[in-house]
């Protein structure tokens, strides 16, 4: 399973050259090329290992998963995606590309990742970039775009998929997005579906005083429903990252159209610590390297704070009224 992911590194590594010349329209430049979903090829060492520690079923268990993330992956992205021309190609295939050919598509590759010890599914796509100098020499470099999505099992689900496309769309600028200025009417007309054992402290009481919009709490499972059957009456909760000069990758909660996988809206965690009940003292968060510091986005207490609660996330009060505020959230957010 690793090897497949190990292709966006070795595109970041051999084509990290300088790029010289003039800079790309990188979204204009992902219209034109067929994009390529690398999928994943059994991690021949991970099997070896397996195999000398006697776990058979451990095999088994492993090429199922394989298979059945390849196999959604597939599936989502034969219905989903028609904008451009697509391509499935196993990692070995890939790898084995030369780099001019590298340079004329757009390649899709995933893997495995964790940001403040919750488990995402990265999707790196990657487009070599060709360069002719003067002297008709070619030289190569990269423009690279993470996309993730947190993970509730080992594996995507197909709503987590659709969720991803939609991403993946919206960044290169395909298809419609969502204007945050109809936020609170897409609220409205829909229904939030909440985890009723994923809530911290909130209840019934604070969810009305701070969402003035239907929702319903439900089993995870009937979320998971809605989301893969792309409910179209139906919003729901994702934990997402979102990228800051202060305090570089943060965990966030978003509002997601299960119809569409569309990020309706987002909060990170301004403010989120002042409302916790068990703040480290400034003592333990020097002794963890953690830094203390105001920030425009924060209300007394800076971003890098909030990281110390993100191993554990629970919905908070103020993040359900961030996310249901349309000024928060044009105020805040440049992209969704």
């Amino acid at each position: 399973m690793r090897k497949a992911y190990l292709l966006a590194f070795m595109l970041l590594a051999i084509f990290q050259n300088a790029f010289a010349g003039e800079e790309i329209d990188v979204k204009a430049e992902f219209k034109k090329r067929k994009l390529v979903v690398v999928l994943q090829d059994e991690d021949a060492a991970f099997i070896e290992k397996l195999t000398k520690s006697g776990n058979t079923s451990g095999i088994e268990v492993y090429r199922s998963k394989l298979q059945k993330n390849n196999e959604r992956v597939m599936a989502a992205f034969k219905e989903q995606w028609k904008e451009t021309p697509l391509e499935f190609m196993q990692s070995g295939k890939a790898d084995a590309l030369p780099r001019a050919e590298q340079s004329e598509l757009a390649m899709l590759t995933y893997g495995n990742s964790t940001v403040e010890k919750i488990k995402f599914m990265n999707y790196h796509l990657a487009m070599v970039i060709a360069n002719v100098s003067k002297k008709n020499k070619t030289t190569y470099g990269t423009r690279n775009r993470d996309f993730k999505v947190s993970l509730a099992n080992e594996i995507p689900t197909q709503g987590d998929l659709t969720y991803v496309i939609k991403k993946i769309k919206n960044y290169y600028g395909i298809g419609e997005t969502f204007d945050r200025k109809n936020l609170e009417a897409k609220l409205a007309s829909k229904t939030l579906y909440l985890d009723k054992e994923n809530l911290g402290k909130l209840n019934e009481e604070a969810i009305k005083e701070s969402y003035k919009f239907p929702y319903k709490l439900v089993s995870d499972l009937t979320i998971d429903s809605l989301a893969n059957t792309k409910d179209k009456n139906a919003l729901y909760l994702k934990l997402d990252t979102y990228s800051t000069q202060q305090a570089g990758e943060i965990i966030n909660f978003t509002i997601i159209e299960s119809e569409t996988g569309e990020v309706l809206s987002r909060s990170h965690m301004t403010g989120v610590a002042s409302f916790s009940i068990n703040m480290p003292s400034e003592k333990s968060l020097q002794a963890s390297g953690r830094l203390i510091y105001d920030c425009v986005f924060c209300d007394t207490i800076g971003e890098e704070l909030f990281r110390v609660y993100t191993a554990k996330p629970k919905l908070e009060k103020v993040i359900l009224k961030h996310m249901s505020s349309s000024k928060t959230q044009l105020t805040w957010y440049k992209e969704l």
